[in-house]
């Protein structure tokens, strides 16, 4: 039976999952509010987006028009509507974002959907790493760095049988300095695999970003 976790806030955290007293902690390497973590997670989407819709709004501009590029438009008696037209689209460029993370922020359901979203987001192909018998040292295995989009994990036989815990902790290193004060470190992290005893058949496939 899988039994499902989530805390209501998407940031990145640490994990810890013990099969043995069937229990899991999370806690959160900053106090960032899940506002903010929405705001960011959706201002980047949404500037390309939007950057988008305006290049294509240009080019049937210069079809309809006949202008023969952009420049002619801009530098034409009608500068002061090209102006607050751009201060129009930069002043959405800020509030979308906003009122997208305001609305996820607030609502249960949606903000239960921010950690898929953040996995999917993240354009990049996940990361498949495989662990055999001979992979195994000190009854465990790592993966010693990834981003903590996301993780997924499938053990079978022994790699099943004998896992009894599995941790996602970030570096013990900072890699933040603001003058002297050292932050801790949000963006690098690993994940290790503890196991009873070292599992001889079977194999633990693990996909990560």
């Amino acid at each position: 039976m899988v039994k499902e976790y989530q805390s209501l806030n998407p940031s990145n955290a640490r994990i810890e999952i013990d099969y043995e007293k069937d229990d899991i902690k999370i806690e959160y390497v900053h106090n960032k509010s899940p506002f903010i973590i929405c705001f960011e997670t959706f201002l980047f989407p949404s500037i390309i987006a939007n950057m988008l819709f305006i290049i294509i709004g240009l080019m049937v501009y210069t079809i309809i028009t006949g202008e023969q590029s952009s420049a002619n438009f801009i530098f034409t008696n009608e500068i002061l509507l090209v102006a607050c037209y751009e201060l129009i689209i930069g002043i959405w460029l800020i509030i979308n974002p906003i009122i997208v993370a305001l609305i996820f922020s607030k609502n249960e359901k949606l903000l239960k959907l921010m950690p898929e979203i953040n996995y999917k987001l993240a354009l990049r192909k996940p990361t498949i790493a495989e662990f055999n018998s001979q992979d195994i040292i000190d009854n465990k295995c790592e993966i010693p760095l990834f981003s903590n989009v996301g993780l997924d994990y499938d053990a079978t036989e022994d790699f099943s049988k004998y896992l009894i815990k599995v941790k996602i902790v970030e570096h013990g290193f900072n890699n933040l300095i603001k003058g002297k004060k050292k932050k801790l470190n949000p963006y690098l992290w690993k994940a290790i695999f503890y196991f009873k005893e070292k599992p001889i058949n079977g194999k633990l496939e693990v996909k990560f970003k």
